[in-house]
């Protein structure tokens, strides 16, 4: 490409290719298309790994299927960086400087996860998305500044410390009064019939139909007795015998 005066730029794979020509033989497919690609998908989907994982790690229940999801993407991501560092970029990556390269790489991929996951949920998890979306910017902008050595003199990475923190407290504070309505409207569907004041009861378990009791068969009546005090025959009628009143 003419008139491009980074030599570095010239050696990426997309570049190159303008100079050496038309893609000839099947090695040169491979490793100037394939893999490329490859590494670009690995480390975009990674992302998206991890963005649903973190956004969703709220719900207890899935905890460690989200946990598996986020360590595939930070997995993904931090290959296709490295492919891309060492081969695209050809970015000498020593034993020394690996162990850092990868741990910014996975900080990055959980920067980028956190913005992400936050501004694609952010109706859906209102109270969540505010905190994620600022402390990933914060998080990505250090982890990309250390992964690629940018070196500032002392004020300037003063500078862009005093920046990132500034832009991402603005970002929480749009965030969170962008959020206010859905998280109202959460609490009200929360309360049950509009109510906010609190959780709405749980519905009343149905109660069995009662069969209706056996009716008890009557209680004898207590036994008669007669004028001489010797009880008379259940059933039997009142004694008498034409002298009312008076005793045999």
């Amino acid at each position: 490409m003419p008139g491009v005066a980074d030599e570095g730029y010239a050696q990426h794979w997309f570049v190159r290719g303008r100079y050496e020509g038309a893609i000839g033989n099947g090695s040169h497919v491979l490793s100037r298309f394939v893999v490329p690609v490859s590494a670009y998908l690995a480390m975009f989907v990674g992302t998206g790994f991890l963005s649903g994982a973190i956004v969703h790690s709220g719900d207890t229940s899935q905890i460690s299927r989200n946990a598996l999801i986020g360590l595939i993407g930070i997995c993904l991501f931090v290959a296709g960086s490295t492919y891309y560092e060492a081969v695209v970029l050809q970015h000498r990556i020593t034993r020394r400087t690996l162990g850092s390269f990868l741990i910014f790489s996975s900080l990055l991929s959980v920067g980028i996860g956190m913005i992400s996951g936050g501004v694609q949920h952010f109706t859906d998890f209102p109270l969540f998305a505010p905190k994620l979306i600022p402390l990933g910017l914060l998080i990505a902008t250090f982890a990309f500044g250390f992964k690629h050595r940018v070196e500032l003199h002392g004020r300037w990475w003063a500078m862009v410390a005093a920046t990132s923190v500034v832009l991402s407290l603005s970002v929480f504070a749009i965030t969170t009064a962008i959020a206010k309505p859905y998280v109202a409207a959460a609490a009200a569907g929360a309360g049950g019939h509009g109510d906010s004041h609190g959780p709405a009861p749980a519905p009343e378990a149905p109660v069995a139909p009662v069969a209706p009791a056996a009716k008890a068969p009557a209680t004898a009546a207590p036994a008669a007795t007669d004028t001489h005090g010797a009880p008379a025959a259940t059933g039997a009628a009142p004694h008498s015998d034409g002298h009312d009143g008076h005793a045999e």
